[in-house]
């Protein structure tokens, strides 16, 4: 069972004030009012992305904001591997600071203590990215509380060398643990690493381009056992997709094996290409492509242990975004800001099992020889997004309104393979939202208010199952977990909607130049009637989160 590392929180802590003394530039009071952190940071499309070398466009001043928040949420319509019961608390720091007339930095610096209850599902850290493989409970009786510490920091800086050609260094470092407290429990620890180095030219006037290359490097380590000596039998499902795969109990050898720490293995790398054209001094039009190559495996790569997989994943992101800025004849405040932002990501992903026999040399030790391996997975998985954005009635760096509206679609193909068998599932998710802000400027402070409503349904295949050849009498099904296969399709398809609000007040401090913010939200999402089979294993129609947060600007 994991203990949570007082120590090291405490570390992080101090981490955290030093930063905010040492790094974290004041304002004057006079116009500390008018800024908003997200703002200023959505306002230019390079500083959102991975080009650390475009931070020299960063014209503003300095700025950072620093926030802790406190999260509860309650409902059953979540996913197979998330919880009906939260509780999480926040910590963020971010700056943007110009240590030089050519040297721009930007910082940010997170910890995520995240708890949940009724938790069964997978075993390894919830995450977007497709997996190669996954290792889900066999069980619905097992359902206990997982906790999560997650810790990140990001760091990068650019320098302009001659006549706005600059380069830029970005790290971006993710540390976490996850546990389970319930047998068959499980210990993980994750080391996520991407380091970059990118390059940004303003040919001409009205021209800009940047490139950069990236190397990510991830390792995911789990640990299964129980609490003390048990006769109970422990079951996993090794899902290769659609929850179809092979069944293993718990002992000392396989997927699960207690006596050793099973590391998932991926590094790759990846370059980006950066443009951005001015046609009129009220229009540009930014665009970024990327792509990946990765590898990996898990288990231990020797001639000594077993390495039960390997898979090869590739990726392709690509993001644009239209500005308007109309020009303004009168005072400031009637400014206005137009934004229209497209992304695309695509990623696939194929895994194979490794086909080996175990061998005793002249000195007695066993090792083992590899041969052809077998593919028991090929996936895919794509995302279109489309946002418009208006910021109405801007005043210094702080807009009156702000008001977006959005739409998404995913997809997901999946093929799982155990020879003769197969099973193959196409899912597919749309959703529509919009929100609005707005800021109410008073004589000591700015009291911001937002509601936003959303809508989402999906549909596809649940499951299609075939054989490549006739299989005999004497080869067994593919195991499969039907619970945990119509949860996720209902909790991706079932027709659903969200509304939610947010009220925050943010106000100066007289003695120092410090603008402290204090806001409460609430989400609220509820889900529609789905077929008999869903609702069998549904956990419930809604989920609610309300979330208190405390925090400064600088």
């Amino acid at each position: 069972m994991m203990i949570i590392n007082k120590r090291r929180k405490g570390k992080v802590t101090s981490f955290l004030l030093f930063y905010l003394f040492t790094f974290l530039p004041l304002q004057a009071q006079d116009s500390l009012l008018l800024r908003n952190y997200q703002f200023v940071k959505q306002a230019d499309p390079w500083l959102t992305h991975r080009n650390a070398a475009a931070l020299t466009r960063f014209a503003n001043k300095n700025i950072a904001e620093a926030e802790v928040s406190l999260t509860k949420g309650n409902g059953g319509l979540v996913n197979f591997n998330e919880s009906d019961d939260l509780l999480q608390a926040d910590v963020r720091v971010e700056s943007f600071y110009r240590i030089s007339p050519r040297t721009v930095a930007f910082g940010s610096i997170s910890y995520n203590n995240w708890s949940g209850d009724n938790m069964t599902g997978s075993a390894f850290i919830p995450t977007t990215a497709l997996r190669p493989f996954d290792i889900v409970e066999d069980s619905l009786t097992n359902a206990g509380r997982k906790h999560r510490d997650t810790y990140q920091l990001t760091g990068g800086v650019g320098v302009d060398i001659c006549q706005g050609l600059a380069f830029g260094a970005r790290v971006d470092y993710t540390a976490a643990n996850y546990a389970k407290y319930k047998d068959l429990r499980h210990q993980n620890k994750l080391m996520d690493l991407t380091v970059s180095a990118s390059i940004y030219a303003p040919v001409t006037s009205w021209l800009r381009l940047g490139a950069g290359y990236s190397y990510h490097r991830q390792t995911e380590s789990l640990t299964f056992g129980t609490y003390g000596k048990s006769e109970k039998v422990y079951k996993s499902l090794i899902d290769y997709g659609g929850m179809m795969g092979l069944v293993e109990q718990f002992g000392n050898s396989g997927f699960t094996d207690k006596s050793h720490e099973m590391p998932l293995f991926e590094d790759g790398h990846g370059g980006s290409f950066q443009l951005e054209w001015l046609p009129l001094p009220q229009f540009s039009a930014y665009a970024t492509i990327g792509f990946c190559h990765a590898t990996g495996y898990y288990g231990r790569v020797s001639p000594y242990t077993i390495t039960p997989t390997n898979h090869d994943r590739d990726c392709l992101e690509a993001a644009a975004r239209l500005t308007y800025t109309p020009s303004c004849t009168s005072t400031s405040s009637c400014m206005s800001r137009f934004y229209l932002d497209l992304s695309y990501t695509k990623e696939k992903l194929q895994n194979s099992a490794e086909t080996y026999r175990e061998l005793t040399n002249d000195a007695g030790a066993i090792y083992y020889e590899y041969y052809d391996p077998a593919e028991t997975a090929d996936k895919q998985q794509q995302r279109f997004t489309v946002a418009a954005t208006a910021h109405l009635g801007i005043q210094g760096e702080l807009p009156t309104w702000t008001i977006t509206a959005a739409g998404q679609w995913w997809e997901r193909q999946q093929t799982a393979y155990l020879f003769p068998y197969y099973r193959y599932q196409q899912l597919r998710n749309h959703q529509f939202s919009l929100s609005g802000t707005r800021h109410i400027v008073c004589r000591k402070g700015v009291w911001s208010a937002s509601l936003h409503a959303a809508w989402q349904e999906g549909s596809g295949d649940l499951f299609r199952d075939g054989t490549f050849v006739t299989p005999s009498d004497k080869q067994p099904l593919p195991a499969t977990m039907e619970a945990f296969l119509h949860r996720e399709y209902r909790y991706l398809t079932v027709p659903q909607y969200t509304f939610g609000g947010s009220v925050k007040y943010a106000f100066l401090l007289p003695s120092i130049a410090v603008k402290p913010h204090v806001s409460l939200s609430v989400n609220h999402r509820q889900a529609g009637s789905a077929s008999t089979e869903q609702e069998r294993f549904s956990m419930g129609d809604s989920h609610t989160q309300v979330t208190l947060a405390i925090g400064c600007g600088f």
